[in-house]
């Protein structure tokens, strides 16, 4: 049997964080597995202060991945979701910074939040 890959990553310091990358398997709609390219920020400057400890932090990261028993999960996009089995028969969205449904804006400054509401 051949041996499983094993990762240790990349890291980069990106202004006063340290950004860690590397591969991880997907599981497409369709079936095939994709290898794709995830970045995430495993701490600041302050947390981690050498690249020796950062290098550590995102080795506890990479546990997952590169235990024996991984297996890619599956993806799907927002539309694929939403058509899936388990949609609801009809959802309406409603946004946060309206006053009910026929009021103008209230405050454009705050950031648009949306929130689902099951259709009465």
């Amino acid at each position: 049997m051949a041996r499983r890959r094993f990762q240790r990553g990349h890291l980069r310091l990106r202004g006063d964080k340290w950004v860690g990358m590397w591969r991880e398997d997907v599981l497409l709609p369709d079936g095939t597995v994709k290898r794709v390219r995830k970045s995430e920020i495993i701490g600041t400057r302050q947390d981690y202060k050498t690249k020796h400890l950062a290098t550590r932090g995102l080795t506890d990261r990479l546990k997952t991945i590169n235990s024996l028993t991984y297996k890619p999960r599956p993806t799907a996009t927002f539309a694929e979701f939403a058509a899936g089995p388990m949609a609801p028969p009809i959802w309406r969205i409603r946004c946060g910074r309206m006053e009910g449904w026929a009021g103008p804006p209230v405050d454009n400054s705050r950031p648009l939040r949306l929130r689902l509401l099951k259709w009465a």
